[in-house]
Parts: structure tokens; C-alpha cells; sequence
């Protein structure tokens, strides 16, 4: 799937910190991944789905992104704003993080 990225997206899946260790981008998509297990009831093990893979081909319902967002917003202790409600931001484990940490920044910076 060829996405434009979204603001604070990065390419690369196993991306290091400037100490050599796992970045929070991993810590992050396991969690999410913890958290698509327990509320998306997709069709496949999340195990299997690579960070970029298409969500919604895996099954993602419109209603189970409702459970994932509130999941979210619990985890990661932000709010997601409404104009960011977009199937666009539900479609892969990678959308969901860069969108999780560019909230993080600007509740952050406000």
C-alpha cells in the first residue's frame, strides 16, 4: 500500500533511539497491537500483520474502530480530535503510532 505520510510518520519498522535501544515507536505498536487483539475482532492473528499492513483488509469493522480509538485514547492518555477521525487513520498499525505520537507533541507543546 503506497500512503502518503502522515505528520510524524517515519519509514522503517525497527527503528533505535540515539542510545541504541528500542525506539518508543516499538513499545507503542505493541501496545497497539495489544490493543487490536482485545478490541478489533479482525480476522487474522494480529501477529501476522506487518506495521504498514492494511487494517481494514484485515478486517478492522467501522464499529470496532470506535472500541480501538476509545482503547486508545485510555492507553495513551490523549483525545483524538474529531477531524482526525478519518478511515485514513485506522488503516495500519503505522498510522495509528504516527498519529498517537504527533497527538503526544501538540497536547505537549498546548
Amino acid at each position: 500500500m503506497n500512503c502518503t505520510p502522515l505528520p510524524g510518520e517515519h519509514s522503517g519498522q525497527n527503528r533505535t533511539d540515539s542510545l541504541g535501544g528500542a525506539s518508543r515507536g516499538s513499545k507503542m505498536k505493541t501496545e497497539l497491537r495489544r490493543i487490536l487483539s482485545e478490541s478489533a475482532r479482525l480476522d487474522v492473528p494480529v501477529d501476522s500483520l506487518g506495521d504498514s499492513d492494511d487494517l481494514y483488509a484485515a478486517g478492522l469493522s467501522s464499529l470496532a474502530t470506535v472500541h480501538v480509538m476509545l482503547a486508545i485514547e485510555d492507553e495513551f492518555g490523549i483525545e483524538i480530535p474529531d477531524r482526525m477521525l478519518t478511515r485514513r487513520l485506522f488503516s495500519s498499525i503505522d498510522t495509528l503510532a504516527a498519529s498517537i505520537t504527533e497527538l503526544r507533541r501538540s497536547q505537549a507543546a498546548a
